[in-house]
């Protein structure tokens, strides 16, 4: 009795055996690579672009790519798709994964909204400290400068506490053509979130108002400027610099 029992129980682990030898475990989803994200025509339509998973390659394949919006899938695209086009109703997270049958890859993922700072102090034209502001396209990140010709290839906007207005650097009372060009509007609401169709080289600004900055040399960018408070000829702005190339929404 013991001798037939343990036969059984042998045959039963070769069995299992061979069954695990003859159904290898399938390689891991690899993620897309090189999302990168541009701003259509319209501004506010973005293609995503992506090289395709190495997955693609293996034995096993994909069935194809999960694209989200802040978490939700927003479109099921089949193997051998690498771009995609939708408008976002808001700024966030916009990703894209590979999948086969409940398997899916690592997210890869670049994020919408804006870079942000506050309490920016912009000088008295009169004053000896910067009454100018430049920024980074690339990080978003800004630099205040004197307002003098030496800086003209830096700056983007010019605070001048003499007429209480922003301005671009290539009008003729600044630093003209051998200024860098940008286009302000005029206030918005606070709850708008894309920038408007019209700019002017130059806006009198009031206090607490928000205006949009369109960044023209060096490609189009889209800033959102908030003015906080003045004192003595002291302007404090705050501002969401948006870093996809374009793009015309703000909020």
């Amino acid at each position: 009795m013991k001798k037939a029992l343990f036969l059984t129980l042998s045959a039963v682990l070769i069995l299992s055996i061979f069954i695990g030898c003859s159904e290898e475990p399938s390689n891991p989803v690899e993620p897309p690579r090189n999302l990168t994200i541009t701003a259509n025509a319209d501004g506010l339509t973005l293609t995503l672009s992506w090289t395709k998973s190495l997955s693609e390659d293996d034995e096993d394949g994909i069935d194809g790519y999960y694209v989200y919006f802040n978490d939700e899938i927003v479109a099921d695209l089949a193997e051998g798709t690498y771009q995609y086009q939708f408008s976002p109703d808001a700024l966030g997270d916009i990703s894209v994964s590979a999948y086969r049958g409940d398997e899916e890859s690592n997210l890869v993922t670049v994020n919408t909204e804006l870079v942000e700072r506050t309490g920016i102090s912009l000088d008295s034209w009169t004053g000896s400290d910067p009454s100018s502001i430049g920024w980074d396209r690339t990080t978003g990140y800004y630099t205040l400068y004197n307002t003098i010709s030496a800086n003209a290839g830096d700056i983007d906007l010019i605070w001048d506490s003499r007429d209480n207005t922003l301005n671009s650097p290539d009008l003729d009372d600044y630093f003209g053509a051998d200024g860098r060009s940008s286009a302000i509007s005029d206030a918005i609401a606070e709850t708008d979130s894309v920038a408007p169709s019209d700019f002017y080289n130059y806006t009198e600004i009031t206090i607490g108002d928000v205006y949009a900055v369109k960044l023209i040399t060096d490609g189009t960018y889209y800033v959102r400027i908030q003015t906080e408070s003045e004192s003595d000829g002291v302007l404090v702005i705050s501002y969401g610099f948006q870093k996809i190339q374009g793009y015309k929404r703000l909020q």
